[in-house]
This record gives structure tokens, sequence and C-alpha cells, in this order.
């Protein structure tokens, strides 16, 4: 590794305490591995960060700039657009 590339590896720690371990024991391995599939899917599309996944739990990829974006995302309709 470079001092460009950095290496992601998510941890299986549940996000609650009141959660049993269980639940989420591969959690940062499933969405690792979506996200490398999403990643690789739109490579063609617009270049982006990931370089390898070496393992399920493990992505490398490139050092970058953060694009601060806030997003709401709602599943119904209210407000002003309920009139459209």
């Amino acid at each position: 590794m470079t001092n460009t590339s950095l290496c992601w590896y998510p941890t299986e720690f549940p996000l609650s305490t009141w959660y049993s371990r269980k639940e989420y024991l591969y959690k940062g391995q499933i969405l690792n591995q979506i996200a490398a599939k999403f990643l690789d899917a739109t490579s063609d599309i617009v270049p982006n960060w990931k370089i390898a996944t070496p393992d399920p739990m493990v992505t490398v990829g490139h050092k970058c700039e953060p694009f601060k974006v806030e997003m709401v995302i709602r599943g119904y309709l209210a407000g002003s657009a309920w009139r459209i």
C-alpha cells in the first residue's frame, strides 16, 4: 500500500449493546460485499475509489477528498410534494 491508498476493514460489533451479537455476526462482511458489487457495477459509468477486494472483509481503495452531500429519502409524499 502507498500513501495514496487506504485499507477499509469493517468491524463485526453491533451498533447497540442490547442486540444479540449473533444477529450481526457477518454484518460487516455482507455490507462490504454489497458495496464492492455496486462499486464494480458502476465503475464503467463513473470512476470510484475502489482498487481491490482481496477478502470479503477488506477493501483497498484510493485516498480521496469527500464530497459532502446530505439527503433525506422517504417512502411517502408530504407537504408541497403531495399537491403536484
